[in-house]
């Protein structure tokens, strides 16, 4: 280990590992828990580890290595919650199921990798602003989970606005026969 840049960005290498290998084993093999296993998820940080573990220890430019897991661990963590989505909403609402621990224990190591991997990727650049370091890996997991929530929030659209008490479309007359009157 030269520098402590290059051990945390080794340390979100095993944390990327660790949280594919605990989401494949706890869901992706459970045929109770199928609907919420999203495998791009763990093809995504496998990639990622893979192309990291050659940046950092076959090329050595952990720098490199450090950007290319935390945007792996980072849509990863974002197709995992989207897929997990069904789940937290049920059992938010007491619906279809309860709390489980292998849910706390992947969203728990995906969470601390993907916050590992964002400092090892800020400590990485070549900035000399720390503003701009904290700001952009900030700026990307915010840009991931609007992303994420906008889908969730479209695909929810009817119930979002029977909540709101909003009508989901509305008519315009328009007094012609060939034009489309509703709007959504």
């Amino acid at each position: 280990m030269k520098d402590k840049k290059s051990l945390l960005a080794i340390i979100g290498l095993i944390l990327s590992v660790v949280a594919a290998a605990a989401y494949a084993a706890l869901y992706g093999f459970s045929t109770g828990s199928m609907n919420s296993m999203s495998w791009p998820a763990v093809w995504i940080l496998g990639a990622g580890a893979l192309v990291d573990a050659t940046l950092i220890f076959i090329a050595k430019k952990p720098r490199f290595g450090a950007y290319v897991m935390a945007l792996a661990h980072l849509a990863a963590f974002a197709l995992s919650v989207y897929a997990f989505y069904p789940y937290i909403s049920a059992a938010f609402v007491g619906i279809d199921s309860t709390w489980d621990a292998p849910f706390f224990i992947v969203m728990g190591i995906m969470v601390a990798g993907l916050i590992v991997n964002a400092i090892a990727a800020s400590a990485a650049m070549p900035i000399s602003s720390k503003g701009l370091k904290i700001a952009i890996p900030v700026l990307a997991v915010l840009c991931a989970f609007f992303l994420v929530g906008s889908v969730i929030a479209g695909e929810n659209a009817p119930q979002i606005s029977s909540f709101l008490k909003t009508p989901t479309f509305r008519e315009v007359s328009t007094n012609t026969e060939d034009e489309d009157t509703q709007y959504y």
